[in-house]
């Protein structure tokens, strides 16, 4: 056997046995090629900290119990129509028949997004995901331990720090079981609802090196309710905050994720001028964005998805001249 053969043999070995023991020095998965007579080593796109995410749509037609195929089982979705139906999310933590509405003064609900499976989502029969003949747009995520974490918390009503989840969040999402709004909150920034609305006082206070505290507020932390909170780190080309400062341009591109966005969220922080969160999935055609509340499809807000980040128009929801905007970008880069 020739000295190259056995070094390639042997190098394999190792590889081999240092994913095994699960090293935390491995950056990549190396497999073997035989596309030229050296034997060389082609890296794989197998990164810890990529993200699995799938977004689509569907046409409502008011079935019970209706499957909704992403490729994986999810540990949060959010679904939205293009009329006035107000958005629902679902986390891994949600017991049961339970989902949230992110948009108005309500517990979680039965009869939307059913639970997970291991595939993908179960609906019910509720307007706000399946009223027959609307169409609904989805998104979904699976957790990791480097770029995204869901959980829950059993609020106190003093401020308590939320931890375990193995980076400080970018993002954090809080949702909880009773009648209050959903909430936002990215790093640097303040806590809002998804709604229009100034910022809340007192709701996500910090983000931490291992998780994230919050304070008094009734939407993140009343006392007994039980908080769902969905958490979103930095990675590269599978996850991407940053922020903008508007300049009132229509058609103006971002160019900051540098790659493609499958999904958009941005949130103004402005609180001086109460603006909604926007979303945008790969699967919403047009010049087109979806809000979070019960309102229709609207242009002028997250106007494409480009090949190096997302164009923006001139609303004010978007771009209004000198405010500071948020932005997550996400797209799958897991297989």
């Amino acid at each position: 056997m020739s000295r190259r053969r056995l070094r390639l043999r042997h190098a394999v070995a190792l590889a081999v046995a240092l994913l095994a023991l699960g090293a935390s020095t491995a950056l990549a998965v190396f497999v073997a090629t035989v596309s030229n007579s050296g034997n060389s080593f082609q890296a794989a796109a197998l990164f810890p900290g990529a993200i699995k995410m799938a977004s689509g749509s569907y046409t409502g037609d008011a079935t019970d119990n209706r499957a909704i195929t992403v490729g994986f089982q999810p540990d949060f979705v959010i679904v939205k129509d293009e009329g006035n139906r107000e958005g629902v999310a679902r986390t891994s933590t949600m017991a049961a028949d339970a989902s949230k509405p992110m948009g108005t003064l309500t517990p979680l609900q039965t009869d939307n997004i059913q639970s997970f499976g291991p595939t993908g989502f179960v609906l019910g029969t509720f307007n706000r995901v399946n009223q027959s003949g609307r169409t609904y747009h989805w998104v979904a995520f699976k957790a990791n331990s480097k770029a995204m974490s869901v959980g829950s918390y059993t609020g106190n009503a003093t401020g308590q720090s939320i931890t375990g989840l193995g980076f400080s969040p970018e993002l954090v999402i809080v949702m909880g079981n009773v009648a209050q709004r959903s909430v936002l909150n990215f790093a640097g920034g303040r806590t809002y609802r998804f709604d229009t609305g100034t910022s809340i006082a007192s709701g996500v206070t910090s983000m931490d090196a291992d998780g994230f505290t919050v304070g008094t507020a009734l939407e993140t932390n009343a006392a007994t309710t039980t908080n769902h909170y969905v958490a979103f780190n930095d990675f590269p080309n599978s996850i991407d905050v940053s922020s903008y400062t508007g300049n009132a341009a229509d058609n103006r591109d971002i160019a900051t994720p540098a790659f493609q966005p499958e999904y958009m969220l941005i949130r103004a922080d402005d609180n001086t001028t109460g603006r909604p969160a926007l979303s945008r999935p790969a699967s919403l055609a047009g010049d087109n964005t979806l809000l979070f509340a019960g309102s229709a499809m609207i242009n002028n807000r997250i106007q494409a998805l480009n090949a190096n980040g997302f164009q923006i128009g001139n609303s004010g929801d978007a771009n209004a001249a000198g405010v500071t905007y948020y932005s997550l970008s996400a797209r799958s880069s897991a297989p």
